[in-house]
């Protein structure tokens, strides 16, 4: 997925990374160490508090497939400021997202 992504975005970004924690990342989002951080495949335990930083921190945590504020039961997130983040969603539209992790459906009703 980050072959994609990078191929996708490359005239318009500096560098990916990743530390190993998504709290880490999340939380460096927060305090502006990071522009964005996303991840498929992550549980919920390991963003839930991180996503309650970035929210009070002013940031937007989303699920990345669709724009839409987080589902963390989906294990996909995407966090940064709004801007960037919409622009990152709009960019993912033409990615294909690992089929395991595309058909992890958001609760009914959100």
């Amino acid at each position: 997925m980050t072959s994609c992504l990078t191929s996708l975005l490359s005239k318009q970004i500096q560098s990916l990374r990743s530390g190993g924690s998504a709290a880490c990342e999340m939380t460096s989002v927060a305090c502006g160490r990071l522009d964005l951080y996303y991840e498929w495949g992550i549980h919920p335990w390991d963003i839930a508090a991180a996503a309650l930083i970035i929210t009070e921190a002013g940031g937007v945590v989303l699920d990345p497939h669709d724009g839409q504020e987080v589902d963390i039961e989906t294990r996909r997130v995407l966090c940064g400021n709004a801007s960037l983040a919409q622009h990152v969603v709009s960019a993912l539209a033409s990615v294909k997202i690992p089929e395991k992790w595309s058909q992890l459906k958001r609760k009914s009703g959100k």
